[in-house]
């Protein structure tokens, strides 16, 4: 590694056979660290896999050299959707002074809400390993999150109206619902227990009605 330094020494004869002894000193050249393979990916949804995992490895020729490790999301954009972090460093005894560390992401399903059916988003995060002397080496690591359909929920009880038959009268309200999926599309439908054709094609008219001004 740097800084250290070791004494050797070779004899060499000259032409007319007189033998000298030269002392040669070695001064060890920071190495800095290498990550093995290339970028890596995972793959998390809002409704069942919220965690994707992978492990960084990397090399360092030094013996004995120390090692720190960063990461940071890369480039602008909203908020994270989830959680980034690594866990402990394992060393390898064989290679140098390298060793590796895992990575690991996890989803929070509240964030992830409003993203609809099949919409895909993509989160990239920079680790980097640094040696003592800041020799320094990074790789990225690209998490996609897919988005699931979220139902829409209906606000309030269930609420009920009475008329009189053959009397001039009516009678309305508002059925408030709400959806976490940005821009979905919503269709509406009215379904009595007791009806005739000719009642349901009424209800379903009103219903259009309402939503189209929603």
């Amino acid at each position: 590694p740097a800084g250290f330094t070791q004494n050797d020494s070779i004899e060499v004869e000259t032409v007319d056979g007189t033998r000298h002894r030269l002392l040669v000193v070695i001064r060890g050249e920071n190495e800095g660290p290498v990550i093995s393979g290339p970028a890596q990916a995972g793959i998390v949804r809002e409704s069942g896999d919220l965690i994707a995992e992978g492990k960084i490895e990397f090399t360092d020729a030094d013996a004995g050299d120390g090692h720190f490790f960063e990461f940071a999301p890369l480039g602008p954009g909203a908020p994270p959707l989830g959680e980034f972090s690594l866990g402990a460093f394992v060393a390898f005894p064989d290679a140098g002074s390298g060793g590796a560390r895992a990575w690991r992401y996890m989803l929070d399903p509240r964030r992830a809400n409003p993203l609809p059916e099949g919409a895909e988003i993509t989160e990239n995060y920079q680790i980097a390993v640094r040696d003592l002397r800041n020799a320094v080496a990074s790789t990225q690591v690209s998490i996609k999150i897919v988005g699931v359909n979220d139902a829409p929920t209906f606000g309030g009880g269930a609420w009920s109206v009475s008329v009189t038959e053959d009397a001039a009268n009516s009678r309305g309200g508002i059925v408030n619902f709400s959806d976490v999926d940005i821009g979905d599309i919503h269709q509406a439908s009215v379904r009595s227990e007791e009806h005739t054709s000719e009642l349901q094609s009424h209800l379903n008219l009103v219903c259009r009605l309402l939503l189209e001004k929603k």
